[in-house]
């Protein structure tokens, strides 16, 4: 008897290629669409379901979505930070309902259109590795997986490439159909307009320098984030970047990019997945402190509360908020937050 197994649909390229593969594979296939915020396509997840020729569920979580990823997020800039939404929705929503739709159907696996690689090791455990192809890699996105949840999920394209699954997707979708970049429910990619919108936008106040001379005024620090050049609302002679937030007095800090090098930072809220922390390697790892790239050699100093990052050489700062994933080569080791935290030696804050 073949074995069911739950896929989310959500009617694009990467989903249709993951269901299809798995039909191939033997499996028997029930797809799930879920509708989360505005731009869900319930339509297209049907037509490629009925081409595929596979049942198709639909549920509305939009209230749970709201509360779980949209609030989170505004509350966040609130505090000067810069949340990654994408991590907390795949923990907190996507899977989350994948096995709660599949507990409820009697079925034991999972599936999504997800670019990573989940693999077993001889005690049991699952753990992630990033895909083989390497611009498509989504194992960033996932680290915050529970292992509960990772012992039931597939991740059939982990081992194609995206122009593999674009040629298995042939004719399930429509050939136009184009690859999100931007957050779901901002898909405009104004996000401080999504902000003000709803309710998080924050005061104006003063842009200023390293030593607080007044350079100008800004609109909210919500329209700002660590690292941003462009739009500061004042005419510099030099080059300058968004190099702090401080939300207790609304003011943005400019400076030069020097200001943005560090050479370490620190991360809290670690989740560990091919050990533990006790057997985790400290040194030869990489950390990635965004999607895109391969990572930096670092090496870690683990204590109360989390973890202080080396990169072999200075890096630019990353806003306070945002992911960093630690590997082995190919293989996740564990992910953490970036959280501001006073270094000795008068090293940069994070």
């Amino acid at each position: 008897m073949k074995e069911k197994v739950l896929v989310g649909l959500s009617g694009g390229v990467d989903s249709a290629g993951a269901a299809k593969l798995l039909l191939e594979a033997g499996y028997e296939v029930v797809g799930v669409h879920y509708v989360f915020c505005r731009g869900a396509s319930l339509e297209k997840a049907k037509a490629v379901a009925e081409r595929l020729g596979i049942p198709l569920i639909s549920e509305n979580h939009e209230r749970m979505f709201a509360r779980r990823v949209i609030r989170p997020f505004g509350e966040a800039w609130k505090q000067g930070i810069t949340p990654n939404p994408c991590v907390e929705c795949n923990r907190n929503m996507k899977f989350y309902c994948l096995l709660k739709t599949a507990d409820r159907l009697g079925i034991r696996l999972v599936a999504t259109g997800h670019y990573a690689r989940m693999e077993r090791d001889g005690s049991g455990r699952h753990f992630l590795r990033r895909a083989v192809d390497e611009q498509k890699d989504q194992s960033y996105f996932l680290w915050k997986l529970t292992p509960l949840q990772r012992e039931r999920i597939l991740f059939p394209l982990g081992d194609y490439t995206k122009a593999e699954v674009r040629r298995l997707a042939e004719g399930l979708v429509e050939k136009k159909e184009k690859e999100s970049m931007e957050i779901c429910f901002v898909p405009d990619g104004d996000t401080a307009a999504f902000l003000e919108a709803e309710g998080y936008g924050l005061p104006a106040g003063e842009i200023v320098d390293r030593e607080g001379k007044l350079l100008g005024h800004h609109g909210g620090l919500h329209r700002y984030t660590v690292g941003q050049r462009r739009g500061l609302g004042v005419a510099m002679g030099t080059r300058y970047f968004v190099t702090k937030l401080d939300p207790k007095n609304g003011r943005v800090v400019l400076g030069p990019e020097e200001d943005l090098m560090v050479d370490r930072f620190f991360v809290s809220h670690l989740r560990f997945h091919s050990h533990t922390r006790r057997t985790c390697p400290t040194e030869g790892l990489s950390v990635k402190g965004r999607n895109r790239g391969n990572g930096v050699p670092c090496r870690v100093l683990f204590e109360d509360g989390g973890a202080t990052v080396i990169p072999s050489q200075p890096v630019r700062r990353l806003a306070c908020g945002q992911s960093a994933c630690f590997y082995q080569g190919d293989l996740l080791l564990f992910g953490g937050v970036i959280t501001e935290k006073k270094q000795k030696n008068h090293m940069c804050n994070m």
